[in-house]
């Protein structure tokens, strides 16, 4: 465990570890590459995962699921739907998914990005399932985490809370180091700041 100082001698807590009781789904048209990818993440993580080969099944599994699923991992191509659906359909359901692919595409991964997918993983890279479970183990965790987005541009702060949202981080947002240091009063248990340096009052 890490404790993070403060200048005040206060310590936020230590670092959440990964919730047991959460289920992963990987969707994948490959069975023995999801049968290995399930592996992985039950030997790893100690997570129940469950996998499908369709659209059709993924669609059922969802409905059913209880409790929800907390992260899905899955692919583009389906027989059972068009290029794309079961991202479509597990945003749709609010489940953080994490797009495991063949296709290097930049256009494509930024385009997926931009619909606030966790990442774009191809399945060629070196230790890819390693990254796989690494990001799977940051989303448990990470909703017991506060940031402090701390960024004098309106837009910049927006994109940052964004993506650090998609991972499902707790995030709060100042505009200046006085809004700052006032929500650091209040929230005395934020783990993490995230400073720009160039704003207006007080810089960083």
């Amino acid at each position: 465990p890490i404790w993070n100082p403060r200048p005040n001698g206060q310590k936020p807590g230590r670092w959440p570890t990964v919730n047991d009781m959460s289920k992963i789904l990987i969707a994948d048209n490959s069975p023995w590459l999801a049968a290995l990818t399930a592996r992985k993440i039950e030997a790893e993580l100690n997570l129940r995962v469950r996998t499908v080969g369709s659209y059709s099944d993924a669609v059922q599994m969802v409905h059913d699921s209880s409790p929800e699923f907390s992260t899905a991992l899955t692919g583009l191509c389906f027989p059972d739907a068009s290029v794309g659906a079961m991202v479509d359909l597990l945003l749709a359901k609010d489940i953080p998914t994490i797009v495991f692919s063949g296709k290097s595409d930049d256009r494509l991964r930024d385009e997926l990005l931009s619909r606030k997918v966790v990442d774009y993983v191809l399945k060629t890279a070196p230790r890819s399932l390693d990254h796989i479970v690494s990001l799977i183990r940051e989303i448990q965790r990470n909703p017991a985490i506060k940031l402090l987005v701390v960024e004098g541009s309106p837009t910049r702060r927006s994109r940052i809370t964004e993506r650090l949202e998609v991972r499902r981080y707790q995030v709060f947002e100042a505009s200046d180091g006085y809004e700052a240091l006032r929500l650091l009063d209040q929230q005395p248990d934020i783990h993490i700041v995230i400073i720009d340096y160039d704003m207006p009052d007080m810089d960083g």
